[in-house]
């Protein structure tokens, strides 16, 4: 019998597919939710959980020719001492204008965008997930953990990141002048960077020196058309000397900075100040000659650019001169690539390492808040989430070495 339009087909197996997580969208809807409320948390209480008004108030005191590194009573608000050089308290006078709320909340989704905007970069110029929307989405994701402290409590270290994530990239880019300049306005915000710029030193073309050279010129520059010479002067005296009272190594552990010094201080190593020092002076010198020779054997620059972030800000957390918890967030780009590599690698050590760092920093960060944040930070969880990360890069940069000396490709 022929089969006609209105005669019954043939039943077709039912054919169920599951809908893949679109992880990029997911990760903007998370952003878009954490910025709100973190914005309406700050309009609300522009006095609370952050550092804003300190800022805010080194500007005022600017345009007024008084002292910004002097600690003045704040009546109910606690304002701690400012630390900034005087390029950086140029770019706060227009968030002052703003006022603390509205002020607070524009300074701090400015530097998200900016991070985010440089971290995109980087992860599309530098590294190969950038052109794969999933794990782009993922590593956005794998960000949020290291750097919403800093967002919600207005640190700069969101726009220190953005100059310096945007100068890697760069770098890699070979667009060397630009390069310069954004590493210059990073090392402006602070000076621990400039371990970071020694590193790009020794893994790409020295290029770029000029262009860092000439931006921390004009950046030095700047506050003498905004001010009077003879207090501008006055200003940077200040900065100099603040810069030396900032060494937290005996406090007790609650306040210390949160880097290898406190595990050796909890845990009572045979360790003295001046041995952790050599520490600290000989991790640097190893970390230098892995990525000296990660560039001698011809890695590509992708990969020179991950050692660098990888090893050069998990050495500044683990072992930098100013480790806060805040700080994490210059970990928190290696930290996503880390996790990254280890989900797809089939070795178990990296499963392990990325496992147990994650386990750690779960501990620091959720601990710290359900529960009293300085007695869980004292027990360093932080530190020891980024020593497992430190050794997991130099097993990557290890591994990258060997396999280029052997001669298989660079991909």
């Amino acid at each position: 019998m022929k089969s006609g339009p209105y005669l019954m087909q043939p039943e077709s197996p039912l054919v169920v597919t599951r809908k893949k997580i679109d992880f990029l969208k997911l990760a903007i809807i998370i952003w878009v939710v954490c910025s709100v409320i973190i914005s309406i948390r700050v309009f609300l209480k522009p006095y609370g959980h952050t550092v804003f008004h300190i800022y805010s108030h080194a500007a005022f005191n600017w345009l007024n020719g008084v002292s910004t590194y002097q600690l003045e009573p704040s009546g109910e608000i606690h304002r701690d001492v400012y630390r900034y050089c005087p390029p950086v308290t140029i770019m706060f006078i227009p968030f002052y204008f703003l006022g603390d709320a509205i002020g607070g909340v524009a300074w701090r989704l400015i530097g998200i965008v900016v991070f985010l905007l440089a971290f995109y970069r980087w992860a599309f110029y530098a590294t190969n997930i950038g052109k794969d929307n999933q794990c782009l989405g993922i590593s956005l994701i794998l960000l949020m953990p290291l750097t919403l402290t800093s967002f919600n409590n207005g640190q700069v270290n969101l726009h220190m990141m953005a100059a310096l994530l945007l100068g890697l990239s760069l770098l890699v880019e070979k667009k060397y002048l630009g390069a310069g300049l954004a590493l210059s306005v990073g090392v402006i915000f602070k000076l621990f960077p400039l371990f970071i710029v020694f590193l790009a030193l020794l893994a790409f073309s020295w290029q770029f020196f000029s262009g860092f050279i000439l931006g921390i010129v004009l950046l030095g520059i700047v506050p003498f058309f905004c001010q009077s010479p003879n207090y501008v002067c006055s200003q940077y005296l200040e900065w100099f000397d603040a810069l030396k009272s900032g060494d937290r190594s005996m406090y007790i552990l609650e306040v210390a900075y949160r880097d290898f010094w406190l595990i050796i201080r909890y845990f009572n190593l045979p360790v003295s100040h001046e041995m952790y020092r050599l520490i600290q002076v000989l991790t640097a010198c190893f970390v230098v000659a892995l990525i000296f020779a990660a560039r001698l054997k011809g890695l590509s620059l992708k990969k020179l650019a991950i050692l660098v972030v990888g090893l050069g800000f998990s050495w500044l957390t683990l072992f930098g001169p100013s480790t806060e918890s805040s700080t994490y967030i210059i970990l928190a780009p290696g930290f996503a690539i880390a996790i990254l590599e280890g989900v797809k690698s089939r070795l178990i050590s990296r499963w392990i390492f990325s496992a147990s760092g994650v386990i750690f920093f779960i501990l620091a960060i959720g601990g710290g808040v359900l529960a009293d944040t300085s007695k869980i930070h004292a027990v360093g969880f932080h530190p020891m989430g980024a020593f497992l990360f430190f050794i997991q890069y130099v097993c990557f940069a290890c591994a990258w070495i060997v396999n280029q000396k052997a001669g298989n490709p660079d991909v």
